[in-house]
């Protein structure tokens, strides 16, 4: 896990960093082996086990197993903050995603 990537962005509370290698974006640990293979255009840091990932030019959710959580469907997305809310671009207007705890 010594190798240099072409791009990084910075970890975020302990969880994975997202790192650009051959062009497209996965996440590796704090040190800095592959977790998520590269398969994104585009890729920010995880926050609250979810990070914003692009494909195709539309962003959407994975969680740090690397499943898809929100279909990319925006054509921009944020970190999600602490309280569990987070900016999302649908066309030309903002929205807000929140999330919410629940008891099946």
């Amino acid at each position: 896990g010594t190798e240099g990537f072409e791009n990084a962005k910075a970890f975020s509370s302990g969880e994975y960093a997202a790192v650009m290698d051959e062009g497209l974006w996965g996440y590796v640990d704090s040190l800095g082996e592959w977790v998520i293979e590269p398969a994104y255009d585009d890729a920010k840091s995880f926050s609250l086990n979810l990070a914003p990932v692009c494909r195709n030019g539309l962003w959407g959710y994975i969680s740090v197993s690397n499943t898809t959580v929100v279909e990319p469907q925006y054509t921009d997305a944020y970190v999600f903050s602490s309280s569990g809310v987070a900016f999302v671009k649908n066309q030309e207007q903002w929205i807000v995603l929140k999330l919410y705890k629940y008891n099946r």
